[in-house]
């Protein structure tokens, strides 16, 4: 190894007053929570600390060796300007004091890889570990975990330069620590790889409930890493297949390296993390230490009720993400769950601005319940890829708003329909809630309040359940028990439907304000036929008429005629059956009564002529004839190379 070449720096005593004081990651609930990202295994999988844990810091030392004479003191150098040196591969040991940083600085060589590892024990305080370029103190990297070891990995740099690590308390913690920089010589490096296969649990649902059955199954498309234990580098990075086998292969320093999983998946350019509630933590899994000479076999499985369960729903989320990839071209969104055994939410379950947060309760464990995890991943499959008017709030077993019924029984027919399955059953301690979309019951009971609304109008409260059986039967393909159910638009009718002409915009608001039931009903009169939208209604009894309302284009509903000039006249041509009709000459005369059974003539088209015909009490506005003298004189000014010109105007 090249010799280590390091400059001279000014070690400085320690002064209380000195230095930045630093509250790391404040701020209230998830905000700190989010910004303290753990790569550690929990509980239940291979500590990914294991070994580091053992060597930190005891909780009984209560002050670090002391500081020879020009030393920096028990509490470290606390300004950056007089950081203490340390040497490659030489640890060191120190105290955090209350509210005070400490500081030293680490040289590197041109094309070194460099490592920070900052060992202490959690509970005694925690703390945490930055990185920067002393010259122009640029972050390069920093861990700020809930594990007993934090560490910072930098890539080469083309130039000799000076690591400048700060380490510090969260929230003011304090404690005793140990530090250890490494400076990697590229020339060491070796080949290395490993290849195996991820594997994780189900707990498949029934009609009653769990049926006590565990399944191992493939984790699929989940991140897959060859890390360097010392720092956390990653050396190797790829996905497993759709039978979880991976392939990973890389150059490393000597020393220990182990295979690490994550729960988060991709799929294209969709893809999700499972988090933890409390720091924000990705749920992982991880080998024990490989083989020296590398090349090695390892399987992982994520088991338990905890890193187990995260695997289970990145690979639930994976299921909608394959089936959103084959119908929405280019899709590109990123979801996070956060859930963690033992962790309820208030909201039960619930999501907002691409974070799902998954009730873990022990009352409510949400954590294998397929069309829970779905039904939430619908609302982000909303948001990003299709549209609704929900104001949000509490739904359940409530007759609510047209829009949030919409909201929520699309969410709950986009569980059904990636499942393939009517049957929504969502799983508490002692019981069980299952919908059935296709019957419209609850726990099997066919209840009075799954049909119709509260007042008898489209714009009355209703159940979210209607508005999923009747998405669902949209869906489903023919059946002869239910001879009213003629449409089977399958799920790329369904993801046209709800993409191509929701989401995008087009679809014709025609009931309440906003997306609701009256405006899928409308849409599905227009793609299948008036009557085979009618008899979903009248199943569900639902109080719209789909024959007579349906408006399949966006725009102003047209009238009933045409007005055409024809051998020097006007005249006023019917589609149909006419209301009483009204009719001007100019806009602001007093209307006449206009009585045409058939077509009728209504005078001269003469260049000045101008005819309105409207009517009252109908949902288009009218129509109108004009000669082109009428119409430039309604225009003004007057036209010259290509300018419409008026006159200046007096200011007021």
């Amino acid at each position: 190894m090249r010799r280590l070449l390091l400059p001279l720096l000014l070690l400085a005593a320690c002064d209380a007053d000195r230095g930045p004081a630093r509250e790391a990651d404040a701020g209230p609930g998830d905000a700190d929570a989010d910004a303290r990202l753990d790569d550690a295994a929990p509980d239940d999988a291979a500590p990914a600390d294991a070994a580091e844990v053992d060597a930190a810091p005891s909780a009984d030392a209560a002050e670090p060796d002391a500081a020879p004479p020009d030393g920096p003191g028990p509490c470290g150098a606390s300004d950056p300007e007089a950081a203490v040196a340390l040497f490659p591969d030489v640890e060191v040991t120190g105290q955090i004091c209350r509210d005070r940083a400490a500081f030293y600085a680490l040289a590197v060589p041109a094309g070194f890889d460099a490592s920070v590892t900052l060992s202490f024990r959690h509970q005694t305080g925690d703390l945490e570990l930055s990185v920067y370029d002393a010259a122009d103190r640029a972050l390069l990297g920093e861990s700020a975990t809930a594990a007993d070891v934090e560490r910072v990995a930098v890539a080469p740099a083309a130039a000799d330069r000076v690591l400048l690590i700060e380490l510090y308390g969260f929230r003011g913690a304090t404690g005793p620590y140990r530090l250890l920089g490494r400076a990697l010589d590229p020339a060491d490096a070796a080949p290395i790889g490993a290849e195996g296969r991820v594997t994780a649990i189900d707990r498949p649902l029934g009609p009653d409930g769990f049926t006590g059955e565990e399944r191992v199954v493939p984790a699929a498309g989940v991140e897959v890493e060859l890390v360097r234990v010392a720092d956390g580098a990653a050396v190797a990075r790829g996905l497993t297949d759709a039978d979880g086998r991976y392939a990973l292969a890389g150059v490393a320093q000597p020393g220990a390296h182990r295979v690490r999983a994550r729960a988060a998946a991709q799929v294209a350019g969709l893809a999700v993390e499972i988090r933890d509630a409390e720091t924000g933590s990705i749920y992982a899994v991880e080998s024990a230490d490989l083989p020296a000479a590398g090349g090695a076999g390892v399987d992982l499985h994520a088991a338990g009720s905890g890193v187990g369960a995260a695997f289970h729903i990145a690979n639930v989320a994976r299921r909608a993400f394959l089936a959103i990839n084959d119908h929405v071209p280019d899709a590109t969104a990123r979801l996070a769950y956060r859930w963690q055994p033992g962790v309820p939410w208030d909201c039960g379950s619930c999501y907002s601005r691409d974070v799902i947060r998954l009730g873990g309760g022990f009352a409510d464990p949400d954590e294998f319940d397929d069309a829970i995890i779905l039904h939430e991943l619908g609302h982000w499959f909303v948001d990003h890829f299709s549209a609704d008017s929900s104001p949000g709030g509490t739904h359940r077993d409530l007759q609510v708003s047209p829009a949030l019924a919409y909201g929520e029984g699309v969410a709950y027919f986009f569980a059904a329909m990636i499942d393939e399955s009517p049957l929504i059953i969502d799983t508490f301690i002692d019981s069980i809630r299952a919908v059935d979309l296709e019957a419209v019951t609850v726990n099997g009971d066919t209840l009075p309040e799954l049909a119709g609304t509260t007042t008898g109008r489209p714009d009355g409260a209703l159940r979210e359940e209607i508005v999923g059986g009747i998405l669902w039967d949209a869906h489903d393909a023919d059946d002869a028990a239910e001879p009213f159910d003629t449409l089977a638009l399958g799920t790329a009718g369904m993801f046209s439907l709800l993409v191509d002409v929701i989401g995008a915009g087009e679809l014709v608001d025609v009931g309440p304000r906003g997306v609701d039931l009256a405006d899928i009903l409308n849409l599905l009169g227009c793609i299948e036929g008036a009557n085979a939208a009618q008899a979903l209604a009248d199943d569900r009894g639902f109080p719209w008429e789909v024959d007579e309302r349906a408006r399949c284009e966006k725009g102003t509903v047209p009238p009933p005629f045409r007005l055409v000039s024809r051998a020097g006249q006007v005249w006023l041509e019917p589609d149909g059956p006419l209301p009483a009709l009204r009719l001007r000459r100019a806009p602001k005369d007093p209307p006449a009564p206009l009585h045409c059974l058939g077509p009728c003539a209504l005078g001269p088209a003469d260049p000045d002529a101008l005819y309105l015909v409207s009517a009252q009490d109908q949902p288009w506005a009218g129509a109108m004839w004009a000669g082109p003298s009428r119409l430039a004189r309604a225009a003004g000014g007057r036209v010259h190379q290509g300018l419409r010109l008026y006159p200046s105007a007096a200011s007021r």
